[in-house]
């Protein structure tokens, strides 16, 4: 009897860290899958910082297979943008959509090398992958505390992080998809 209950679809969370493999004490498939369906969560979309970074067809289709046993709810596997998140070599996005995986991201982080990046962007459009960018130029926070810079940081004395970090990335990746 569904008498004063609302019925809609389940929830879909795109960002989610389920650390499995590598940082279990934080977080695992079956603990992540367990707290999503008690909230009405149906698909998690689960990051690829984990160890190691989920970075590969391999690492995607494992992945995969673990969920459907130790997961109830489904679980989409968003794939690095680059070898181990490091910024340097892009992976492997059709072997990795081949598996299953629909989006890429380097969750944290920026690839801060744009023609790096714009090749990855380039590639995913091909595969009809979806990128999750996290804007958030480096060199700007290097030095910063998790802190808005503002006149509250400035009078504690604390370097924090410009709205322009974000801005000066967000900028650029919307020229790099033009």
């Amino acid at each position: 009897d569904g008498t004063g209950l609302y019925a809609m679809p389940g929830i879909v969370d795109l960002h989610v860290h389920l650390r499995d493999p590598g940082f279990e004490y934080k977080e695992t498939l079956a603990t992540g899958g367990l707290a999503a369906a008690k909230g009405g969560v149906t698909t998690l979309c689960a990051m690829p910082n984990t160890k190691p970074v989920t970075d590969s067809p391999d690492k995607i289709r494992t992945l995969r297979e673990r969920a459907r046993r130790e997961c109830p709810v489904h679980v989409s596997f968003v794939g690095a943008v680059t070898v181990g998140q490091e910024g340097k070599v892009l992976t492997d996005i059709a072997g990795m959509k081949r598996e299953g995986m629909a989006c890429i991201s380097e969750d944290g982080k920026s690839v801060m090398d744009a023609r790096l990046y714009k090749k990855a962007m380039e590639t995913a459009a091909g595969e009809d992958v979806l990128v999750l960018a996290h804007c958030e130029d480096q060199n700007m926070v290097r030095d910063a505390v998790i802190v808005n810079e503002s006149e509250y940081s400035k009078s504690r004395g604390l370097a924090g992080v410009t709205n322009a970090a974000e801005d000066v990335i967000a900028a650029r990746d919307i020229l790099l998809a033009k």
